[in-house]
């Protein structure tokens, strides 16, 4: 498999090539460009400042810069029996598997105080633990939670059933997807109950951006995209700005493409560009506090998705990749594109292996302000 990327590039996190010294000022990457390859890629961990890709048979490969903070949760991030997720307003959760509970944590000093056994502390030292006790909670959920994931304020989190949590700062209600009620708080994981039947299947996946956004979505098993929660704002409330993440793993769902009928460097419909920043441009979404069908290039069935900070990318059951919203760091792989587009254009990966039909895109991932395209030669 084949790793092409697209955006962000400041601090040399889209650099995997060891053959090279990494390029003092990089640049971004303006058009989707091949940086790995290997016998299959398993996972993308796309934070701000660096990025992390677990493939087979080369194992972890990291490039960028990793900051303090991530390095304190490391032990979890790279555990299978843990998932965890670090919202913008520096609220920490972790799940643990064999218990199906969820830990939160209002910072991350609070995490440190309550695991003293780890590899990492943060100075100064930390208070008792008696003293933090009030800044925890934890909650156990009635099913396997299959993926976690944040957004802003809050969190997600999608069980083996198809069932869809939600919970977070009340002030960002829309986000919840769901009502706020004496039974069901903000502050507490409570199911969506819009997406408790979906008419084409269960949910698959969710994504939101990459805990700094607004904005969150779901898959159907029958390829139906569902999205709520309220346009970004001119700048998001990051509390951490080199923490939030992605962490995606990737599963072979190229099955669900019929047909690899793929992308590119030229746009099909002339995107509707502009300077305005994403707050106005992704209003084209129509995002509300219930989940909505999202109609990509009139009606395209869904095989994947990724929501970035303030972008999106969808991947057509037909192998197509289409892409909305900010491009101001090139994240929409659209050259011809400055700032942004609020049409979903789609994208033609200048790769003649894909023009010909001898490779297929098999997924995306998301960072907060890049992209990462995964291809597949058959």
């Amino acid at each position: 498999m084949e790793l092409f990327v697209a955006g962000f590039n400041a601090w040399n996190q889209l650099h995997f090539d060891d053959g090279q010294e990494a390029v003092p000022e990089p640049a971004d990457i303006r058009t989707f460009t091949s940086v790995l390859t290997d016998q299959s890629i398993d996972k993308i961990e796309a934070f701000l400042s660096y990025t992390k890709v677990h493939s087979t048979p080369s194992g972890l490969r990291s490039a960028g810069l990793a900051p303090k903070g991530h390095e304190v949760l490391g032990e979890y991030l790279d555990e299978p029996e843990y998932l965890t997720a670090w919202a913008s307003n520096g609220v920490i959760v972790v799940y643990t598997k064999a218990t199906r509970s969820v830990q939160q944590y209002n910072s991350i000093k609070t995490f440190c105080t309550h695991h003293e056994g780890s590899r990492y502390s943060l100075e100064p030292a930390q208070q008792p633990v008696s003293s933090c006790i009030s800044s925890r909670w934890s909650f156990t959920f009635p099913d396997p939670i299959i993926q976690l994931i944040a957004y802003e304020t809050g969190f997600v989190a999608l069980s083996s059933k198809g069932t869809v949590y939600t919970w977070g700062d009340e002030r960002y209600s829309a986000c919840l997807g769901r009502q706020v009620t004496d039974d069901s708080p903000a502050d507490q994981p409570s199911p969506i109950t819009h997406l408790e039947s979906p008419p084409t299947g269960k949910i698959t996946k969710v994504a939101t951006g990459c805990g700094t956004g607004t904005i969150l979505a779901a898959l159907t098993k029958g390829n139906d995209l569902y999205a709520w929660g309220q346009s970004p704002r001119t700048e998001p409330c990051r509390r951490s700005p080199s923490i939030s993440s992605c962490s995606i793993s990737i599963s072979p769902s190229s099955s669900s493409l019929s047909s690899p009928a793929a992308t590119a460097a030229r746009t099909e419909t002339k995107p509707n560009t502009s300077s305005r920043r994403e707050g106005a441009v992704l209003s084209s979404l129509n995002l509300t506090a219930d989940p909505t069908p999202v109609d990509v290039a009139d009606w395209k069935d869904i095989a994947d998705f990724a929501i970035g900070e303030r972008h999106l990318l969808a991947l057509t059951t037909e192998g197509e990749l289409f892409v909305v919203g900010d491009n101001s760091n090139g994240q929409l792989g659209l050259p011809d594109v400055e700032q942004s587009t609020d049409v979903w254009t789609k994208v033609e990966i200048d790769d003649d292996r894909i023009k010909s039909r001898e490779a297929v895109i098999t997924g995306v991932v998301a960072g907060p302000r890049n992209s990462f395209v995964m291809i597949r030669t058959n």
